[in-house]
C-alpha cells in the first residue's frame, strides 16, 4: 500500500537525445518538461522518464522491467524511433495502460485496449499547451480507471 505522499510511477519512454532532424534543439526536453511531466503529475502519478532512472545511467534491464511493471506508462512516438516502438511493444504485450503521444506532424497511430493515442502541437509555447496538458491527465486518469488503479495523490 502506498502512502499518502507516495505516487504510482508513470515510465516515460521517449526521444531522449538533444537533436533531431527537423526539431530545434532540446525539442523532447521541452516536451517532457512542459507538457508530459506536469499532465502525469496532474494525474496523480510521479513521470520517471527512461533516462532518469538510475541516475540518468541507461541500465536496459531496469527500463524494460519499468515498462512491464509500471502502473502507467506514457510513449512518445514523434521521431518513431525503433527502441521506443519495441518498448511500446513490450508494454501492449502486457497489456497495460498505455498513453501514446505523438506531434501533430507523425503518421497517425492507433487507439486500442489499453492504449490511448494524442497528438500535440510542435511549439510548446502554443496556447493550446494547457488543454493537452489537461487532455493528457484526463486520458492517464480515464486509463487509471478502467484498469482499476488510481495514482496516489500528494497532500499538497
Amino acid at each position: 500500500m502506498h502512502s499518502t505522499t507516495e505516487k504510482m510511477e508513470c515510465i516515460v519512454i521517449m526521444p531522449i537525445e538533444k537533436n533531431y532532424d527537423g526539431y530545434e534543439t532540446d525539442h523532447f526536453k521541452n516536451v517532457y518538461n512542459t507538457l508530459i511531466k506536469p499532465s502525469v503529475a496532474q494525474a496523480g502519478y510521479h513521470p520517471l522518464r527512461a533516462d532518469e532512472i538510475n541516475s540518468g545511467i541507461i541500465d536496459h534491464y531496469e527500463i524494460i522491467n519499468k515498462i512491464v511493471n509500471a502502473p502507467m506508462a506514457v510513449f512518445d512516438l514523434s521521431t518513431w524511433n525503433d527502441r521506443i516502438i519495441t518498448g511500446l511493444k513490450i508494454r501492449k504485450s502486457f497489456n497495460k495502460p498505455t498513453i501514446v503521444l505523438s506531434d501533430i506532424y507523425t503518421p497517425k497511430f492507433f487507439n486500442s485496449d489499453n492504449i490511448k493515442y494524442l497528438e500535440y502541437k510542435k511549439d510548446m509555447n502554443s496556447p493550446v499547451m494547457f488543454y493537452t496538458q489537461l487532455t493528457i491527465a484526463e486520458s492517464i486518469k480515464e486509463l487509471s480507471e478502467q484498469d482499476g488503479r488510481e495514482g496516489i495523490k500528494s497532500p499538497n
